[in-house]
């Protein structure tokens, strides 16, 4: 474990990245390596594999909460050991439950049927007897996966630990994404936004309640926790950010990917070479489609509407970024390509995979263009100016927030109108069911947003954000709408699966309201 922490650090110092978020966490991880392998001995006695695992990730969450918790003087570059409890706090009551949570389902989750665990675990398998990649949907993630089950150790302790694993990874992504975004906004916001993404829920629990009240007696509690939980879409059970921590499987690594990406597009560091910039985002991208291609593409697509609408604004680095993309893009095709038809070993599983390849290389290339092209900047400078008008943007989320109401008005009256049978397959979510899977935050997201468009001075990155969070879920219902009406596509591009991106946006516009930043 040392050995790849280091790895990657010499990786980071290479590209000279001055980040603040990245050089802590890479430290902190670093340090953690070293600490937890030293920390073994002493918690060696321990004959339950749950609770030796559990003393280990609490050991790490300790140097996490303290190392974000450093300061850094950039005039000196070097870290003054000076903490902050604001920075503590939200990451061990956040992890600590996380933790909890694990320790209480596991490893007795491993074996539920219908779960994605056991699946993405017997399909890693393959890998530590073919070729470096295999038939799958997900290659790098289920290579990482085989590289685990390398060590002889018990499959439920396997499991434990990439539980652990993916709360640390899910947990430090967001943080570091919220705190980006939020930078130079009040403290306060940083650690609310946080904490509604990764505590908040739908208003599932409602209808949970009006069953309790009903019924009287909660005798088959099993029964009525699995009505609500389909009634709810899964808001019961896997709401919101526990549907990425709750178990490790390709979606989570991927969104954890994606929000790093998120961070380090913003123009906060102008240290950084553009070369540097086009590399580093390039690995992450071509990380991103290897482990789960759904959120390549969405991140794509976000590309190409914030490029058209924000042109080459100087806070996000559109020109590196349509760079990496292509490389990410043409590489990960190529992939394909090269392991389909000369090794006759593949990584895809069906040609619907290989033409969406082939649209998302198109479609950076389009990217690409767009940034290089001067009319189409002044054409993207009028459109802004078009878009961006106060009044007509009121009026817009005035009806958002009416749809929500009613939506959910409609929901409470009759919740099992709603059943999750009917769009297993599709993962398709109904108008409705937004305000119920998305919960309070999304009216105080609302009022964020509003907040942000009648200020003085328009942010550019909560724009930006802005901007991901309509394209998301207008990418998400043209899925449902081909599924619906033209052809059947794979569940892993359902409008649901793209719900992290729109919890995590909205609870940085959840925390403005509350905290009266704008």
């Amino acid at each position: 474990m040392t050995a790849y922490l280091t790895v990657g650090f010499i990786m980071f110092r290479l590209f000279k990245l001055e980040l603040k978020e990245i050089d802590v966490m890479l430290n902190l991880l670093l340090i953690s390596g070293v600490s937890a392998s030293a920390a073994l001995i002493p918690i060696i006695y321990y004959t339950e594999p749950r609770w030796r695992l559990s003393a280990l990730s609490l050991l790490l969450l300790l140097m996490i909460s303290i190392l974000f918790s450093v300061n850094r003087d950039r005039s000196k570059r070097k870290y003054i050991a000076k903490l902050t409890l604001p920075y503590s706090i939200p990451l061990f009551v956040v992890v600590g439950q996380c933790l909890f949570v694990v320790l209480l389902l596991y490893p007795e989750m491993f074996y539920v049927g219908g779960l994605d665990i056991i699946r993405h675990y017997s399909t890693s398998f393959p890998s530590l007897y073919e070729y470096l990649f295999h038939r799958s949907y997900y290659p790098f993630f289920n290579l990482i996966i085989s590289l685990i089950i390398l060590f002889d150790i018990s499959h439920e302790s396997i499991q434990i630990l990439l539980a652990f694993l993916n709360i640390f990874i899910v947990v430090l992504s967001a943080f570091t994404m919220i705190k980006s975004y939020l930078d130079g906004f009040d403290e306060r916001a940083k650690y609310i936004s946080f904490m509604i993404f990764m505590l908040s829920s739908g208003f599932g629990w409602l209808f949970f309640l009006q069953r309790a009240a009903l019924d009287g007696n909660l005798a088959n509690k099993l029964s009525l926790l699995e009505l609500v939980r389909s009634a709810s879409w899964h808001d019961v059970g896997s709401g919101q950010a526990s549907w990425l921590w709750l178990w490790f499987r390709p979606m989570s690594f991927s969104f954890a990917i994606l929000f790093a990406i998120f961070q380090m597009i913003l123009a906060n560091n102008k240290n950084i070479s553009s070369g540097k910039d086009i590399a580093f985002l390039s690995f992450l991208c071509v990380l991103l489609g290897l482990i789960h291609l759904p959120e390549l593409i969405l991140f794509n697509m976000i590309a190409f509407t914030g490029i058209l609408i924000l042109g080459r604004s100087p806070e996000i680095k559109f020109p590196e970024l349509s760079s990496a993309l292509i490389i990410a893009s043409s590489i990960i095709l190529l992939m394909n390509i090269i392991t389909s038809f000369f090794l006759k070993n593949t990584l895809i599983m069906s040609e619907f995979t290989l033409e969406i390849l082939v649209a998302n290389t198109i479609l950076a290339f389009i990217n690409y263009f767009l940034m290089k092209s001067n009319c189409v900047v002044r054409l993207t400078s009028k459109l802004t100016k078009r878009l961006v008008n106060k009044p007509r943007l009121n009026v817009l989320l005035d009806g958002a927030l009416i749809i929500l109401l009613s939506g959910l008005a409609a929901w409470l009256i009759d919740p099992t109108v709603f059943s999750f049978s009917k769009v297993a397959t599709t993962y398709y979510v109904p108008t409705m069911m937004y305000p119920v899977t998305l919960g309070l935050p999304s009216f105080l997201a609302i009022l964020g947003i509003k907040s942000t468009i009648n200020s003085k001075k328009t942010d550019i990155k909560l724009l930006f954000l802005v901007i991901s969070l309509l394209t998301t879920i207008s990418f998400g219902k043209l899925i449902s709408a081909i599924v619906m009406e033209i052809v059947d596509i794979p569940a892993a591009y359902g409008e649901k699966r793209f719900f992290p991106l729109i919890y995590i946006i909205q609870s940085i516009f959840a925390s403005i309201p509350l905290t009266g930043t704008l």
